[in-house]
């Protein structure tokens, strides 16, 4: 039984991503750390959408994919600025084989085509270290992974949640 009563518990309220947050809250139980999950939608904000939404290209502040189009290599990504001027700098890069562009590295080293059709956005974050947090935990999820290097450097406190 747990000997700590609810109110000497601290709290953590994150959003909530599926997948993740039980996992956090799995790690932090025993530390005493209540995990507060908060949907990033609610009702009202699902039937108040005034705004269109804009297309995953012309988005800012984003964390993306870019898949090979000739093996399950995957390039992850974050940008500040759009999706659409970010695809346009590695497509730059590719065409002129730039050999600090993971993307072009990929491309060239292997002969393959990059899918750009498929990129996508996996996570909006305008802050920037939550930005970099997330990239650097998708490339270390992914095992086909044609990044340059692993992103941020993480606290091992992550690790759970990679495996």
């Amino acid at each position: 039984q747990d000997t700590t009563s609810e109110s000497n518990k601290k709290l953590l309220f994150l959003p909530y991503i599926r997948g993740v947050s039980e996992k956090i809250e799995r790690i932090c139980f025993p530390l005493g750390v209540k995990v507060i999950s908060k949907s990033q939608d609610t009702l009202r904000q699902s039937l108040m959408k005034v705004k269109a939404t804009r297309p995953d290209e012309k988005q800012r502040g984003v964390v993306y994919e870019v898949p090979c189009r000739d093996c399950n290599s995957v390039y992850v990504g974050e940008t500040g600025r759009s999706l659409e001027m970010r695809l346009r700098e590695h497509k730059y890069a590719v065409k002129t084989g730039d050999t600090k562009n993971g993307i072009a590295v990929h491309a060239w080293t292997k002969e393959h085509q990059v899918n750009w059709d498929a990129a996508k956005v996996r996570v909006r974050e305008q802050q920037l270290t939550r930005r970099k947090v997330m990239e650097s935990l998708l490339i270390r999820q992914n095992a086909h992974s044609n990044n340059l290097d692993k992103g941020m450097n993480l606290s091992q406190i992550w690790k759970p949640l990679l495996t």
